[in-house]
């Protein structure tokens, strides 16, 4: 593409901006959460948002959208334990909306939050991502999923 816009000019490497293994693997689930929105497939969008909420601090809006596909089919429970499980690793600012979520879940199931320790919880705030893992997680479910 380069040499057709530019014909005189040469390619060099330092034009390519470094691209970490991270927003290759976000840019991914990024494609497929759009692809599986846009076929309204809630079962096949599950699995992604999991992948894509390993990332860093998860924003309301990233909880949401699990939670309300979780509950879309019938997983309300497991919605609430993600949502304590995403509260905890959050910024502090989006820490009480996401702990709002959860507990909105738990009442439509009639039940109280166990207390501290009870759930599984991430050891630390900010956990590193385990890329390695996660490519071969994203591996399985387009294994799965194509059928490769």
């Amino acid at each position: 593409l380069f040499v057709r816009l530019h014909p005189s000019a040469e390619f060099k490497e330092e034009y390519l901006d470094h691209v970490t293994n991270q927003s290759i693997v976000s840019r991914m689930l990024n494609n497929l959460r759009m692809i599986h929105l846009k076929t309204r497939s809630t079962k096949d969008l599950i699995p992604v948002l999991e992948l894509a909420l390993c990332f860093g601090s998860p924003s309301i809006a990233e909880a949401q959208q699990l939670a309300s596909a979780l509950e879309a089919v019938g997983r309300t429970d497991e919605a609430s334990r993600h949502m304590d499980e995403l509260a905890e690793r959050s910024d502090q600012r989006d820490t009480d909306e996401i702990r709002a979520i959860a507990t909105r879940l738990w009442s439509r199931l009639n039940l109280v939050p166990c207390v501290a320790g009870s759930h599984h919880r991430v050891s630390s705030k900010r956990s590193r991502v385990d890329v390695p893992a996660l490519f071969r997680a994203i591996s399985h479910y387009l294994t799965r999923r194509c059928k490769l």
